[in-house]
């Protein structure tokens, strides 16, 4: 809690890899949002959900309020990658 989601998600890249490896991640970071794209191949829509769950829960932690995290795209669904889209207030 002593950073702000928009430091956070900034960093998202250099803490990635620890939880997976199926996939290069960008960030794009805006006050109150951040767009998340993976280039990678999760395997199933279960695990986007969970990487959804996951991507919410970090903002969460920074003591963001009102966080929500929508799978605007999804490569298990044709889409050529994953993309979350991620709000919060402070």
């Amino acid at each position: 809690t002593s950073l702000p989601p928009e430091t956070v998600m900034q960093a998202l890249p250099t803490f990635w890899a620890r939880y997976h490896d199926w996939g290069e991640i960008e960030v794009t970071v805006q006050e109150g949002a951040a767009d998340v794209l993976i280039k990678g191949f999760a395997g199933s829509t279960d695990v986007c959900a969970l990487v959804g769950a996951e991507l919410e829960r970090v903002v969460e932690l920074t003591g963001a309020k009102a966080v929500g995290a929508a799978h605007t795209s999804c490569r298990c669904l044709g889409g050529a990658v994953c993309e979350y889209r991620l709000s919060w207030t402070q």
